[in-house]
């Protein structure tokens, strides 16, 4: 069985992992079209130093906006890895800049050492809200 690209479950490669029914290939994020080897390590090594992204949220405020471009956001969430996240795959293509200005805002604040009203750039960020 070959099971569909997830964001905190790929690999940048394809992988292999027991879904329950026994053995069975789990897509590869490098795999989609347009995404690049190298952003989806990076990506993945973000999730392993920080544990599995809790929701698109918690992805923009650890995402180094540098690795990570508006197609291929786009491109992650039309194929589901976002699914476990959000299901709203139209609404995470529609917020694609958003997302990456969030990335971009917060990035900045933690490399400038500027900090939200509680000492955490992610503090003054407010929640993204994917249309409908």
């Amino acid at each position: 069985a070959i099971l569909p690209p997830d964001i905190n479950r790929s690999e940048a490669e394809f992988s292999v992992e027991d879904s329950g029914d026994g053995l069975a290939v789990r897509y590869a994020l490098a795999a989609l079209k347009s995404v690049g080897e190298g952003a989806m390590e990076k990506l993945v090594a973000e999730r392993e130093a920080g544990g599995p992204f809790e929701s698109i949220d918690d992805l923009a405020r650890r995402i180094d906006p540098r690795i990570l471009n508006k197609r291929q956001l786009e491109t992650l969430a039309a194929a589901g890895a976002f699914d476990a996240l959000n299901d709203n795959r139209a609404g995470i293509v529609a917020s694609a800049e958003t997302i990456l200005a969030t990335a971009a805002r917060i990035h900045d604040q933690k490399i400038s050492g500027q900090g939200g009203l509680f000492g955490t750039a992610e503090a003054s960020e407010p929640p993204i809200k994917l249309p409908l």
